[in-house]
């Protein structure tokens, strides 16, 4: 079990909860959206991770949640998924552009980015 895991596991349901009630709403609206899905999905399988998509949904959610460091994105996505630098940098690249950048303000704001 990677880091990312360890610090979503650290977290109950309740605080989770408690935790996306907090998020400004464009975060909350990203989060629930079905395009933010279906983006997921087909980066997962454009980059042949398809049966990984689970844990990339669940990375880039607690990503978005605050609560894995958006700095990790790309060694989360390595250290979880098994695979490659290249790879995890080319996946970490497409959500950081098709998912965060929608929301980079408030990503920036819960992560202290400036």
């Amino acid at each position: 079990m990677g880091k990312a895991e360890d610090t979503i596991k650290k977290y109950s349901e309740k605080e989770l909860t408690k935790r996306f009630d907090e998020l400004p709403e464009k975060l909350t609206a990203i989060i629930v959206s079905q395009q933010t899905l279906d983006t997921l999905q087909s980066i997962a399988k454009e980059n042949a991770v398809a049966k990984e998509y689970p844990k990339l949904l669940r990375y880039t959610t607690a990503i978005l949640f605050g609560i894995v460091p958006i700095t990790l994105l790309r060694e989360t996505i390595q250290e979880e998924l098994q695979i490659d630098e290249e790879r995890a940098r080319k996946i970490a690249m497409e959500i950081r552009d098709k998912i965060f950048m929608q929301v980079q303000d408030e990503l920036r704001k819960i992560h202290n980015l400036g």
